[in-house]
C-alpha cells in the first residue's frame, strides 16, 4: 500500500490521468491497521486526481497562509537539519491540524495560528526531539497512546511482535507482559486478543503512562510494579509470556540518535554489556510461569536473534525467528519444551538398558 501512495503521488505530477493497479486477487492474511490507512491515503489521492475541479489559484487574506508555502517551509527545515523523510513533513503538520495524512492534499491555506504552531514544532524537532514527544502522544495498531519522557516511543516494528502474539492466543489465553512501558503490547494484546494481560514493569511513572493508555482504549489490564518477575506469584501460570526488553549495550548508548539517547528514558534502552542482559534473566525464569506448551515472543535488537535463539535452546524448543518490514530479524517464538515426554523417553531408555 505504501509503495501504491507513492506511485500515485509520483502520476499526479505527469500528465496520465488514469492508472490500473493490479493486485492478487486472492487475500490469505487479514490486513493491519497499519495497512488499511495506507490503503485510506491510496484511495484518497486517486479521489483527488478525479477532481478537476480543484482549485489552482489561492486567495489569501491577513488570516491565512498559503499551505504550499508552509508545507515547503517545513520540509526545507527538516532537511537542513537531515530529516528528509517526506513523511515525517507530513506526520508534523497532520498532527497541528488534526487531519489525517490523506488530507493534507486538500488543504489550500492555514490561519496564522496554525503555522506558528506548526514553526513551534519544528523547532522543537530540529534539536532531535521525536513527533511522539513534541506532541505527547503517537498512534500505533491503530489505537492512540499517550507517550512521555518515561516511556519508550513505539517503532513500527513492534507491531510483528504483536502480531505473532495474536495469531497464537484465544480469548482464555493468560498472557504476561514483560516490561510494558506505555503498555502498547498488553493493550493490542487485551484490546484485539481477547485475553486476560498482565504487564509488569519497574518503573512507577512509566506504570502510570500505561495505565492512562488502557482507560483510554477500554481495556482492563493488571498492571504490577516488579522488577521482572519478582513481585509475581510462582503459582500463577502464563500461556504466554511476551516481551520488548532493553536491548542497547551499554557502550553503545552514547552513540545512538538523538531522539533516542535523549528523549527515551535509559531504563528502557540499556541491555547491559552485551545487550542480551535481560533476554537472559527472562528466559531463565519463564519456566517457573508458563503453562505446558506456554510459548515466549522477544522483540530483538538487529543481529541478536542467534544469541536469543541460543539462550532459548535449554527449555524451549520449536524456536523460529521473524524479520520486520526491513528483512531483519526482529522477533524470536519459542515453545517450552514438554518436560514429562522428555522424562518418559528417558525412563523408557533405562528400562531398556535393564
Amino acid at each position: 500500500f505504501g509503495m501504491v501512495y507513492e506511485l500515485l503521488l509520483l502520476l499526479e505530477k505527469t500528465k496520465i490521468s488514469k492508472v490500473c493497479i493490479i493486485t492478487s486477487w486472492l487475500v490469505t492474511e487479514k490486513t493491519t491497521p497499519t495497512e488499511n490507512y495506507c490503503a485510506e491515503i491510496a484511495r484518497q489521492e486517486v479521489k483527488l486526481m478525479q477532481n478537476k475541479k480543484r482549485e489552482k489559484q489561492i486567495e489569501l487574506s491577513s488570516n491565512n497562509v498559503s499551505f504550499s508555502i508552509v508545507y515547503a517551509e517545513t520540509k526545507q527545515k527538516l532537511a537542513s537539519a537531515n530529516i528528509d523523510d517526506i513523511s515525517e513533513v507530513d506526520w508534523l503538520i497532520c498532527e497541528v491540524l488534526d487531519c489525517k495524512r490523506s488530507q493534507l492534499r486538500l488543504k489550500s491555506t492555514i490561519t496564522n495560528k496554525q503555522y506558528k504552531e506548526i514553526q513551534n514544532a519544528v523547532a522543537k524537532r530540529v534539536k532531535g526531539c521525536p513527533i511522539t514527544k513534541i506532541f505527547g502522544h503517537t498512534e500505533f495498531y491503530g489505537l492512540d497512546f499517550k507517550v512521555t519522557k518515561d516511556v519508550l516511543s513505539p517503532r513500527m516494528e513492534t507491531e510483528i511482535l504483536v502480531e505473532e502474539v495474536l495469531k497464537n492466543i484465544s480469548d482464555k489465553s493468560e498472557v504476561l507482559d514483560m516490561g510494558t512501558g506505555s503498555g502498547i503490547i498488553a493493550i493490542c494484546v487485551a484490546k484485539f486478543g481477547k485475553s486476560k494481560v498482565t504487564a509488569v514493569d519497574v518503573s512507577d511513572k512509566a506504570l502510570a503512562v500505561a495505565t492512562h493508555n488502557a482507560e483510554n482504549n477500554g481495556v482492563k489490564i493488571n498492571f504490577k510494579n516488579s522488577n521482572l518477575f519478582e513481585n509475581l506469584k510462582k503459582s500463577k501460570k502464563f500461556d504466554i509470556i511476551v516481551s520488548n526488553p532493553p536491548y542497547i549495550k551499554t557502550e553503545e548508548i552514547s552513540s545512538l540518535d538523538i531522539e533516542v539517547k535523549n528523549y527515551d528514558p535509559i531504563l528502557a534502552l540499556d541491555g547491559g554489556k552485551n545487550g542480551l542482559e535481560f533476554y537472559e534473566k527472562i528466559i531463565k525464569n519463564a519456566p517457573s510461569y508458563l503453562s505446558q506448551n506456554g510459548k515466549i515472543f522477544f522483540e530483538v535488537g538487529k543481529g541478536q536473534a542467534k544469541d536469543v535463539e541460543k539462550l532459548l535452546e535449554t527449555d524451549f524448543d520449536n524456536i523460529k525467528t521473524i524479520k520486520d518490514y526491513n528483512h531483519i530479524n526482529r522477533v524470536v517464538v519459542a515453545k517450552l519444551k514438554n518436560k514429562g515426554k522428555n522424562n518418559a523417553r528417558t525412563n523408557n531408555k533405562n528400562k531398556a538398558k535393564i
